[in-house]
This record gives C-alpha cells, structure tokens and sequence, in this order.
C-alpha cells in the first residue's frame, strides 16, 4: 500500500486513479464524521461527497503537518458545521446540570426487568443505549465522541480535526462523558 504522501502526489498529479484511491481510502472516515453531525440522510450524503471532493481538489494544501486522515476528517467536519449552521441547528447545549432533567431514561423504564431478561438483551441492549446516548449529545460533543474513540484519534488531532483548541476538544470530551453517564445511569 503506497503511503499518504504518494498517494496525494498522484492526485495532486491529475491521476484519476489516485483520486479513486483516496476515496476508498476514507470515505468511511467523512461517512463517520459526518453521520455523527447530521442527522438528515440527503445533507449527510451531499456533505459527505462535498467533503471528499473539496479533499480531492485541495490535496495540494495538505502539507503534511497532520495525518491525511486528520486533514480530511478536519474537511468533513467543516462541511457539516458548514450545514447546521445554514439550518440553524444550535452546536452546543447550554450549560444547566443534569440532575434536573426530567427526561425518563431507558435505565429507568427497564429497571424492573428481571436480571436473566437482561442478560439476554445483552450486548444489543447497551450497544442501542450507547448509540442513542451518543446520538442525545450536542453536535460539537458528538463529533469530538466520534473523531477521539470511534476513529481512535489524539486529542491533538481531534483538535486540528475540528479546529479549535486543544483545551477545547477536552471541555467537550469531558462534557460528553458528564452526559453520557447521565443518560446510561453510570456512577462511576
């Protein structure tokens, strides 16, 4: 497998082929980032191929600071603040704790079912809850949850990913999990 840097020099070259290969490469990354900002499926698809094609066409402005990854990740996740923000989609929740929240959560409504019943629902059960969980956040959370343990990237690089500040991508990380432990009914 050639390396990033081959590859964006073939595309950088006019070769189609190369172009082909970047997309294989990581069209499920921009899916990723993506799908986990948006929630309409023809602004996802749109925003997904928008991303890939400003990826192709800008190649040459890649300069190796960051992974390719991160670089294209950063594109996809600019493209889908791009849309929320032309839909005036709020980015960030506001700031009131947790603990009034009224809302009934799954935890709750399954608290009665008996432990074999639970076993059985196992691993299919908290999957769904994580999912809807992570699905509850706030966008900007949502994507630094996606960027930093669905795609295994560092701080730092969520952080060029979604261009802000390292600080920043932390907030919203620790924010996230905050929630996340709300909504799964964890104390740890």
């Amino acid at each position: 497998m050639e390396s990033d840097e081959e590859l964006a020099a073939r595309v950088t070259a006019g070769d189609d082929g190369a172009a082909a290969e970047l997309v294989h490469r990581y069209e499920l990354l921009v899916q990723r980032t993506v799908f986990h900002l948006l929630d309409d499926g023809r602004d996802r698809e749109e925003v997904c191929q928008d991303a890939l094609v400003r990826a192709i066409r800008h190649i040459g402005a890649w300069r190796g600071e960051a992974r390719l990854a991160t670089w294209i990740a950063r594109i996809a996740h600019r493209a889908a603040l791009q849309r929320l923000r032309r839909r005036r989609i709020p980015l960030l929740e506001d700031l009131t704790p947790y603990e009034g929240d009224n809302t009934e959560t799954l935890t709750n409504r399954i608290a009665d079912v008996s432990p074999d019943a639970l076993t059985a629902l196992g691993v299919r059960l908290r999957d769904e809850r994580v999912r809807a969980a992570v699905h509850s956040l706030p966008p900007l959370h949502r994507s630094a949850v996606t960027l930093f343990y669905l795609e295994e990237m560092s701080v730092a690089e969520v952080a060029t990913a979604m261009d802000v500040p390292i600080g920043t991508v932390k907030s919203y990380l620790f924010r996230a999990r905050q929630r996340l432990r709300h909504l799964l009914g964890s104390d740890e």
